[in-house]
């Protein structure tokens, strides 16, 4: 996000995304250190179920909470869940719920960028949920590959992957 855009949510919402900008390229960081310490940079530490993966965890925290957005209000620092992007449960099979959370860079309607811990690194993706299975349009990536199941003749995108957006409250 350029200097000196306003975040919409405050100074909790910003410091998210410069946690997570902070942490591009950084490799060997599991899913729940990488969101766990973009929380912390913004002073929420958020307590999940351990008995769940991370992003499941989280997801079902803040569904209870009540804190869900709709996908053309996402803002900057929102956080974005998907589904299925992995076989946690080693049956290779896409069954395994929620399993990857990602933080919120930037957003134009339903158009996000967002950074997320994916496939050993910390990196920067995209997802229009309008357009599930667009991957390009021209040099612009529209949503980023995610997964190829068993089965599949491409590679699920995160538009397709998609379960929704949450707003974390402020502390």
């Amino acid at each position: 996000m350029p200097a000196g855009t306003p975040y919409p949510d405050g100074l909790r919402a910003s410091q998210r995304v410069e946690a997570a900008a902070a942490l591009l390229g950084t490799a060997g960081l599991a899913d729940r250190a990488f969101v766990a310490h973009v929380l912390r940079a913004a002073g929420q530490d958020l307590e999940v179920d351990r008995n769940m993966n991370y992003a499941a965890g989280l997801h079902a925290k803040l569904q209870a909470d009540g804190v869900r957005v709709e996908a053309a209000e996402a803002r900057p620092g929102d956080l974005v869940f998907f589904r299925d992007t992995s076989d946690l449960n080693g049956n290779t099979r896409p069954d395994d719920g929620v399993t990857l959370v990602g933080v919120v860079e930037r957003a134009q309607g339903t158009q996000v960028v967002f950074i997320a811990q994916r496939a050993g690194k910390v990196r920067r993706m995209a997802v229009d949920p309008q357009r599930p299975q667009v991957v390009r349009e021209g040099s612009q990536v529209v949503n980023t590959r995610l997964v190829r199941w068993p089965g599949s003749t491409h590679a699920w995108t995160t538009g397709q992957c998609l379960v929704g957006y949450a707003r974390p409250r402020q502390p």
